[in-house]
Formats: structure tokens, C-alpha cells, sequence
């Protein structure tokens, strides 16, 4: 997922990993990924986004996080890490 840089929600060097919280402060929504230092297209510190129809999109300080709403369906008791539970793909 995306997310437009702001004062409250940048993502810098050292970030990646973080937890997304939702406006509550209280969920975690997803863990931040990367984002795009210098504007270039799909290089090295500059990710970008190739949609369905091959057109590609890059844009500098676009930060992306990654969804963790199913992992849930992939925890055992005592919180370990299964996916062949039932739901649980990531």
C-alpha cells in the first residue's frame, strides 16, 4: 500500500520495518517498506509501482507499506507462524 508523505507520515533511511498505525494509534495496519529517495524509476533506493498495463510510476518521497490484516489467520497458539493454517496466506 501507499502512502503520501505529510509531517505526521514520512518515511526516511532506517524507517523500513516500522509499524503503521491506524488514526487510533492503538493497530498496527501494515509495516513500512521503502520509499523513493530521488525520483529515479526502479532503481537502487527508487522503487516504482509497473501497473497491469505496463505503464510504470515513480515518484519521489512515495513511501509503501505492506498490509498485515492476514497474518492473524496464520498464527498458532503461543503466536507462532503457520501458513498452512486455513487463511493463512500472506
Amino acid at each position: 500500500m501507499r502512502y503520501a508523505p505529510s509531517d505526521t507520515c514520512v518515511s526516511r533511511p532506517g524507517y523500513s520495518g516500522s509499524v503503521l498505525l491506524t488514526p487510533d494509534e492503538t493497530t498496527v495496519m501494515g509495516i513500512n517498506n521503502t520509499h523513493n529517495r530521488d525520483g529515479g524509476q526502479c532503481t537502487e533506493n527508487n522503487p516504482c509501482e509497473v501497473g497491469q498495463d505496463g505503464a510504470v510510476t515513480a515518484l519521489k518521497g512515495r513511501g509503501s507499506g505492506q498490509q498485515v490484516h492476514r497474518i492473524s489467520a496464520c498464527l498458532t497458539e503461543g503466536s507462532r507462524f503457520d501458513v498452512s493454517r486455513p487463511g493463512g496466506t500472506v
